[in-house]
């Protein structure tokens, strides 16, 4: 099974272009493929991963964590699913990325009054309790 190496020539075995720290989390995503038996060289495979509408290393990422953790993953679909009502305009919204609070972290960037009255719209539709429900329900289905 290949495996990126742990040196600088791990790039060169990738059909995309990588920083440092995209290339230790592809390694230690593609350590846990090989430990689960799966067969790490598809994800260097350049035609699959192109096939798969794979062409950078954040896609890369992406796909492997899917891949591998797939609850998680539609945990965090759910959360982003659930939080769209307050993106866009002048607000940001993310949500605790550890999965583990209903804490909400939302940033602002008001240049006008119509930015302003955006803001005001996007906060005032948004149901925090429906939010909490949901972070709440999260943690006991998982229990």
């Amino acid at each position: 099974m290949a495996t990126l190496p742990q040196s600088g020539d791990a790039e060169k075995q990738l059909p995309f272009r990588a920083t440092q720290s995209e290339l230790r989390i592809l390694r230690e995503l593609l350590a846990i493929v090989a430990l689960r038996g799966g067969d790490t060289a598809q994800w260097q495979n350049e035609d699959l991963l192109t096939s798969r509408g794979i062409t950078t290393a954040v896609a890369c990422i992406a796909a492997l964590k899917e891949e591998l953790f797939p609850e998680e993953a539609r945990l965090r679909r759910s959360r982003a699913n659930a939080i769209k009502a307050l993106n866009g305009g002048p607000l940001r919204a993310h949500f605790d990325q550890t999965l583990e609070t209903a804490a909400l972290t939302v940033h602002a960037h008001i240049q006008n009054r119509a930015d302003y009255e955006s803001l005001l719209k996007r906060l005032q539709t948004f149901n925090f309790d429906e939010w909490q429900d949901l972070c709440n329900n999260e943690r006991i289905n998982a229990d």
